[in-house]
């Protein structure tokens, strides 16, 4: 293999990577997204049909006013909840983080199967260029903040090791 050759197999071997990885992420940041669409949902609802049903306990007898007044408290509580923990944003920063990481595991792997091993080198070393601006930006951006240990322990799980090197 000479030079070229190995240069253009270590640029391949760094796009699986990269494809492999941020579609990894993107799966991970869609549950996320998925996990507080929900939890916004249920806050939500539960705060509106516990309103609702505070204020018709409160109004059909005297002798619900004690119920009424709990379940309206929990309402508050609820709502409170809801408001206080931006669910609906961080499930729309989630989505979108989820977006932009498939976008580049999608690019990477034209990069790989169609960019790499056809174009002219000098073409290639600048797209690899674009690709990893890119990754930073998506890295940079991720909705996931998960502690150094715990990035680290997921990527090694959910993502086949490839060396670029061929060591």
């Amino acid at each position: 293999m000479d030079g070229e050759q190995r240069e253009r197999a270590v640029f391949v071997a760094e796009a699986e990577l990269l494809e492999q990885r941020h579609d990894s992420w993107a799966s991970l940041q869609r549950r996320q997204a998925a996990f507080w669409q929900r939890w916004n949902t249920l806050t939500t609802v539960s705060s509106a049909v516990l309103a609702g049903a505070s204020g018709a306990a409160g109004l059909a007898s005297a002798e619900l006013g004690t119920a009424a007044a709990i379940a309206a408290l929990v309402a508050a509580g609820l709502a409170s909840v809801a408001s206080s923990s931006g669910a609906a944003h961080r499930s729309e920063v989630a989505f979108t983080s989820a977006a932009a990481n498939q976008a580049l595991a999608d690019q990477a792997r034209a990069f790989r199967t169609i960019w790499a091993p056809h174009q002219p080198l000098t073409d290639v070393r600048a797209r690899f260029a674009e690709l990893s601006l890119q990754r930073d930006q998506a890295v940079t951006s991720a909705a996931l903040k998960l502690g150094r240990r715990s990035l680290m322990r997921y990527l090694q799980r959910n993502t086949p090791s490839v060396n670029p090197r061929g060591h």
